[in-house]
C-alpha cells in the first residue's frame, strides 16, 4: 500500500473542494527505476510506462534523474477516449531542473496518440509505438523548453503545426514549469500554453493567449514527456501533474 504526504492529502482535499479534480500526479518520491513504477495518483491505475537500460530515468526517492544520453519518452496511459468520457478544461503540468548551459537541447511535455519510449515527441512519424495503430508518434499538442531558455509550442503531431516559435528569456531561474491548458468540453478545443508563470503569445491567439484548435487532436491516449539526448547532463524532474476543472 501506498502512502501520501500530509500535504499531498490536504492538496487532494482541496482541489476537490474547488470541483477540480487531480487524475496524475506524481512528486518521484519512490526510489527506483521510473519504467513500472506507480504515480503517487493514477486515478486509472496506470503506472509509468518508460525506457528501460542505461538511460533510463531513475528516482533516489526525492526526486527523477532523466540521463540526456539518448532520446526518449516516458507516459502514462490515458486510455481511448478519455477526453470524450471526460470533458473539461485539463492542466498538464511539468516541474523540472535543467543542467547549467546554453545548449539547444530540450525537454518535452505533451500529450501523444502512439509514442515511443525511444522517439520523441518531436516525431512526425507513424511507426510502432505503444499504440500499434499506426497513428502518429509524435506530440499533439505539445511544448518544449531549451536549456538556453528558449520555449517553442507545437500542435503537431510531432514539430509539425509550430504554434510558437523559439521566445526566449526563461532561462532566468533554475527550477522550471510548463503548463498545456487544453478545453475539451467544447467543439472546437482551445489550448493555452504556460512558461514560468507567464501566458505564452500562440498563433492566432487573443490577448489571454488561447487559441481554437481548428482539427481535435483526435483522443491522444497517452500524457508524458520527452528528451532528444544531446548528453547536457541529467535532468531533474520534481512533479508531473494531470488536473481538470470541471466546468
Amino acid at each position: 500500500m501506498k502512502f501520501l504526504p500530509l500535504w499531498l492529502l490536504l492538496l487532494t482535499a482541496a482541489l476537490g473542494a474547488a470541483d477540480d479534480r487531480l487524475f496524475f500526479f506524481d512528486d518521484f518520491q519512490t526510489s527506483g527505476k521510473l519504467n513500472g513504477s506507480e504515480p503517487a495518483i493514477s486515478s486509472t491505475g496506470s503506472r509509468w510506462i518508460a525506457l528501460e537500460g542505461e538511460a533510463r530515468g531513475s528516482s533516489d526517492g526525492t526526486r527523477l534523474m532523466l540521463p540526456t544520453t539518448q532520446p526518449q519518452t516516458a507516459v502514462v496511459e490515458l486510455g481511448p477516449g478519455f477526453f470524450e468520457a471526460n470533458p473539461g478544461v485539463w492542466s498538464l503540468t511539468l516541474e523540472f531542473t535543467m543542467p547549467e548551459g546554453n545548449d539547444p537541447a530540450w525537454i518535452g511535455l505533451g500529450f501523444a496518440a502512439n509514442p515511443q519510449l525511444a522517439g520523441t515527441l518531436a516525431s512526425t512519424s507513424s511507426d510502432s509505438g505503444l499504440a500499434g495503430d499506426g497513428a502518429p508518434n509524435g506530440g499533439s499538442p505539445w511544448i518544449l523548453f531549451r536549456q538556453n531558455g528558449e520555449v517553442q509550442v507545437f500542435l503537431g503531431p510531432g514539430a509539425q503545426k509550430p504554434l510558437l516559435s523559439k521566445q526566449g528569456g526563461f532561462n532566468t531561474a533554475s527550477r522550471h514549469t510548463l503548463t498545456l491548458k487544453m478545453d475539451t468540453s467544447r467543439r472546437p478545443w482551445t489550448l493555452q500554453a504556460i512558461a514560468n508563470g507567464s501566458t505564452l503569445p500562440l498563433a492566432g491567439a487573443g490577448d489571454d493567449g488561447v487559441i481554437e484548435i481548428p482539427e481535435n487532436p483526435g483522443s491522444p491516449g497517452y500524457a508524458g514527456f520527452s528528451i532528444p539526448g544531446g548528453n547536457i547532463g541529467p535532468i531533474v524532474l520534481h512533479a508531473f501533474r494531470l488536473e481538470r476543472e470541471t466546468k
